[in-house]
């Protein structure tokens, strides 16, 4: 009788530990990707910040143009990475409108709105906070 007492104990310990490691796991890779996202959902409000500055610019000066480009390309990387499907595809029709119309104007900063949007609600809904 004893035996079977110390069998039960050991299997829910054994079983709590097991449960315990799955939810920390959870909790973990949950955490890593909001973090992700918020890094990537920065690097698209760093993109717009600077898209407007290039409009506004009456120089049109090439090293903002530059950093532009740069910002661009590490927000198309970590989309890439960590985005869904449609911020994946607004991030295609962005490189490929940026790159065919060769200007930088208001519809490229409204799509870079669309991003953002798209990210700050993915976000929201991982914190639950809809």
């Amino acid at each position: 009788m004893e035996n079977l007492y110390n069998i039960a104990i050991v299997l829910v310990v054994v079983v709590g530990w097991i449960v315990t490691n799955y939810f920390n796991k959870r909790h973990e890779i949950t955490k890593r990707q909001i973090e992700f996202r918020i890094d990537m959902l920065q690097s698209i409000v760093l993109v717009k910040s600077k898209l407007k500055a290039l409009i506004w610019d009456t120089k049109n000066s090439s090293s903002v143009r530059d950093d532009l480009a740069k910002a661009l390309e590490d927000v198309e990387f970590k989309v890439n990475l960590f985005g869904n499907t449609k911020e994946l595809e607004l991030m295609k029709s962005i490189r490929t409108y940026a790159n065919k119309s060769m200007c930088l104007d208001d519809k490229l900063a409204t799509m870079l709105l669309e991003l953002i949007e798209l990210a700050r609600n993915d976000i929201r809904k991982k914190f639950r906070m809809r």
